[in-house]
């Protein structure tokens, strides 16, 4: 379970949005990450867990 630090949306993995961040470079070639964000409003999320 996700929630957005933001606006407070909570949902399952396979609702995430996703975003590419460049991290600088590796043995030359360019390097990127693949994150997680909120599907509404595409802040940050937090992994939570259920009560």
């Amino acid at each position: 379970m996700y929630k957005c630090e933001r606006c407070d949306w909570t949902g399952s993995a396979s609702e995430l949005g996703h975003y590419t961040e460049y991290r600088g470079e590796c043995h030359g070639a360019p390097a990127w990450e693949t994150l997680p964000c909120c599907p509404e409003c595409g802040y940050d999320v937090e992994d939570i867990e259920e009560e």
